[in-house]
């Protein structure tokens, strides 16, 4: 829980070139398989044109959103390391972070993913939560929207996750939207 993990956009594999066809067709594949397969299970009928539009869409907006997202999370994880509420910040971006040096080495960005632990207790991490005009508080890998969550509160009983821990997935908002938002939420009492 405490760990960040970058999309697979950002993993640099061996062969640049090998990553180019690679990131094409993984492009192309993964979208059009999960909409041919969800139409095909769900609604046993082929895929619709509009469909097809958005499919198109996703898939050109695809590699801004993963590179606009970086360049987002990297300002959040600044930010949120000298803030006064935060207690630590796991982001493999950050020198301080135990997996800083490989990841330079494995990866092209440090991922749209961050998890930090905030002073207090678990009912003040919910309140930090709860407290967000912007970012959507939900459960989620990445988008374009912003979203956070309390991990302990969707994991259940017996889970190991400390109680202060709040994980983001970062989006495509402005970075000083962003990070007032979290100055709002970061200062509930």
């Amino acid at each position: 829980s405490l760990r960040t993990f970058p999309a697979t956009f950002d993993i640099c594999p061996a062969r640049p070139a090998a990553n180019k066809r690679f990131r094409s067709l993984r492009k192309c594949c993964n979208f059009w398989s999960m909409t041919v397969s969800h139409h095909r299970l769900n609604l046993s009928a082929g895929i619709a044109s509009v469909t097809v539009a958005l499919v198109l869409v996703g898939a050109k907006f695809w590699a801004f959103g993963q590179t606009g997202s970086l360049a987002v999370a990297a300002a959040l994880a600044t930010f949120l390391t000298n803030h006064k509420t935060v207690k630590q910040v796991f982001y493999p971006g950050l020198a301080s972070h135990p997996g800083h040096e490989i990841a330079q080495k494995q990866m092209r960005g440090f991922g749209g993913m961050i998890s930090f632990l905030i002073h207090g207790d678990a009912e003040k991490a919910v309140k930090v939560v709860a407290g967000s005009k912007l970012i959507k508080r939900a459960t989620s890998l990445g988008g374009v929207e912003s979203t956070w969550e309390h991990r302990l509160s969707t994991e259940g009983p017996g889970s190991l996750t400390p109680e202060t821990l709040i994980r983001i997935s970062v989006g495509l908002e402005h970075p000083d939207d962003l990070i007032e938002d979290l100055e709002r939420s970061l200062a509930v009492k």
